[in-house]
């Protein structure tokens, strides 16, 4: 068992979250769970850390992608961006608008992590209203709670560390 799997199990053992609701990791590759039972139901994950850290570091946005992102106008503009499915063509345009200054210089991180984030969240919430348990420490994990109540989630934080310790600390009671 890995400590994703750890994380999830430990925030519905320990009532950090309920059972049967959509919990979140963001990460190097994000995880989407539904844990009922003490059994994950339903898992995906996505490549949205990793994207961006390509991008800012081996593509022609990289120049552009030097700052940190951060909620702001320029995030929840790269989230209502990332809804609309053409991510490949919208990160092309976040180059355009930065080269026609049509984008404060250093509003690029903050856009493209809006972007990608909204990309990820999407496909996992259900509906308008849809509890999200992301278990996740900033500055990623209110990156993710900010673009899933744009997305019209209701994003819980719960705070890594804590979710570790009650799922190690019920997997060693169990096994005891």
């Amino acid at each position: 068992m890995r400590g994703e799997e750890v994380q999830f199990f430990g925030a519905v053992a320990a009532g950090l979250a309920p059972a049967g609701r959509l919990l979140c990791q963001p990460g190097t590759h994000s995880k989407w769970a539904r844990v009922e039972a003490a059994r994950i139901r339903d898992f995906s994950t996505a490549m949205t850390g990793e994207i961006y850290s390509l991008l800012r570091r081996h593509s022609l946005l990289s120049e552009m992608l030097d700052g940190e992102a951060a909620v702001g106008s320029a995030f929840q503009e790269g989230v209502r961006e990332g809804c609309k499915q053409t991510v490949l063509s919208s990160l092309f345009g976040a180059r355009a608008a930065q080269l026609l200054n049509a984008r404060p210089a250093g509003d690029g991180a903050s856009f493209v992590s809006g972007l990608l984030i909204a990309s990820d969240a999407q496909s996992q919430i259900r509906g308008v209203n849809d509890d999200v348990y992301v278990i996740g420490d900033a500055p990623l994990g209110v990156l993710y709670a900010a673009a899933i109540e744009t997305l019209g989630g209701r994003p819980h934080l719960i705070d890594s560390a804590a979710a570790f310790v009650a799922g190690a600390s019920k997997i060693w009671e169990v096994l005891a």
